[in-house]
């Protein structure tokens, strides 16, 4: 008998190196959520997959392992990257968008150089703590 967890509220899977049934439940929580949000059946959505329903139902309910292949089909059927099925990105702050958007304005070695800067600041922080 497989063990099936609960996935974490919101089918997100914030940490990668993340027990795998727990991101195994909550990949499937995240597709459930998506194919409910576009008012599909698992049926509509397995033959957009070219999956079978009753294993699009397993994978939803976190109690089948999924290959990538598979995973891609499902993203496309649901017209999102693949990398959505894993949960929202975390958010960023005002500020740090834009961080990142004068860090893509600069020169590749200024923008080497502001990392470095970056990274002694926070190491000279983090050593005063």
């Amino acid at each position: 008998m497989k063990t099936v967890r609960t996935p974490p509220r919101g089918g997100q899977v914030t940490d990668p190196s993340a027990d795998p049934l727990e991101v195994r439940a909550a990949v499937g929580a995240e597709i459930r959520r998506r194919r409910q949000a576009l008012h599909l059946s698992q049926e509509q959505l397995a033959a957009r997959s070219k999956v079978s329903a009753i294993y699009l139902g397993k994978i939803e309910n976190g109690r089948s392992d999924v290959g990538l292949e598979i995973l891609i089909a499902i993203a496309r059927g649901l017209s999102v990257p693949v990398a959505h099925l894993f949960g929202p990105a975390p958010a960023l702050t005002s500020g740090a968008i834009k961080v990142g958007r004068l860090y893509d304005a600069v020169p590749p070695e200024l923008g080497e150089a502001i990392v470095g800067i970056l990274r002694a600041s926070v190491a000279g922080r983090e050593r005063k703590t």
